[in-house]
């Protein structure tokens, strides 16, 4: 039986990944970062939520880093990619207490303008990280715009 494809074979199909530019329009720092909430069945813990902009895709692409110590998790990885691209030096991480620094780190990573990478099946501390997005290079950044707030008014049916 001969091997035929419309396109190409079968067996030369390659793993699905991101790769785009976007800059992150919205970082937030806590337990239900950017009004997301986790699975019922994981232990809450604060965490950063990064949300990214692009004209590659249609809706904007979402990234969360749980801050740790521990090498080999998202957040190492992605204070490592911050650090590689020269990013880290841009931002600010100040206040009282931990939580306070998350949170100016968070506001100081808008508008920050990346190329961004999927990375697959990255060497974890527990079990593989099945996919995670970082950035690969610092483009500068970027004024964002704030959403703004629509007002709603009272409508009697």
């Amino acid at each position: 039986m001969s091997k035929e494809s419309v396109a190409f074979l079968p067996e030369e199909a390659v793993q699905a990944t991101k790769d785009f530019v976007g800059y992150i329009v919205d970082c937030e720092y806590g337990m239900s970062p950017l009004g997301m909430t986790g699975r019922a069945d994981i232990q809450a813990s604060p965490q950063l939520a990064v949300q990214i902009r692009t004209e590659a895709y249609e809706r904007d692409q979402y990234e969360w880093y749980r801050p740790s110590k521990v090498k080999l998790t998202k957040w190492i990885y992605f204070i490592e990619a911050l650090a590689r691209t020269g990013a880290l030096k841009d931002t600010v991480s100040s206040g009282k207490n931990v939580a306070e620094k998350l949170k100016n780190f968070a506001k100081s990573l808008v508008g920050m303008n990346f190329r961004w990478l999927e990375k697959m099946n990255m060497e974890g501390v527990v079990r593989p990280i099945e996919r995670l997005l970082l950035p690969e290079e610092y483009l500068g950044k970027v004024e964002v715009q704030k959403a703004e707030e629509i007002e709603t008014e009272d409508v009697v049916l």
